[in-house]
């Protein structure tokens, strides 16, 4: 018997015929038939059987809610607004004197430091050693330093530079005010 032949052959599956399935589509329609079955039978199972998630569940998101009205007022950074301190013009010149030595490209590093120690915090003065004055940004003041924050014992001080604006920490050690930090901004 051929494969046509048998393929031809009646037999019975439920109310259609193998037989006349194959004889209509041919043996390789056939396989091809099963072989879509087979793959449609094995991503069925793998759905099923990976349904499991072990992921966390589903969070919707919410959008923040603004509790300012966008339309009203200016959301920008405000500018401290300093209150006047008797000892402003001490801080004051203390940021000035500091700024002066800090200015004195021209020294030995030695010479440099010396003049900046006793201006500053022992912290700021040991970050300090080895540094080459030669690689300060600027030449001189363009103008008077300005107390942009200020505590009893903590200020802030920003002078304007012929390159940028030096801003200056200063703490209050005792009657002294000396610089505790050095923040440079570029023009």
């Amino acid at each position: 018997m051929t494969a046509v032949e048998w393929a031809r052959a009646p037999r019975r599956v439920g109310k259609r015929s193998v037989g006349r399935l194959l004889g209509r589509v041919g043996l390789r329609g056939g396989i091809a038939i099963g072989l879509i079955l087979l793959v449609a039978a094995v991503v069925a199972i793998g759905k099923l059987a990976g349904s499991r998630s072990t992921s966390d569940p589903f969070v919707p998101v919410v959008e923040p809610t603004s509790t300012v009205d966008p339309t009203s007022g200016d959301d920008a950074e405000a500018a401290a607004t300093p209150t006047a301190y008797p000892d402003d013009a001490v801080v004051r010149r203390a940021a000035t004197t500091f700024t002066e030595a800090w200015l004195r490209r021209s020294l030995s590093e030695q010479a440099w430091h010396a003049g900046l120690a006793k201006l500053s915090t022992k912290a700021l003065s040991e970050s300090l050693v080895g540094v080459d004055p030669k690689g300060v940004p600027a030449t001189r003041r363009t103008g008077e330093p300005t107390i942009v924050l200020r505590s009893d014992l903590f200020a802030q001080a920003a002078i304007p530079t012929d390159a940028g604006t030096l801003k200056l920490t200063l703490l209050k050690q005792g009657s002294d005010w000396v610089v505790d930090a050095i923040d440079w901004d570029p023009a």
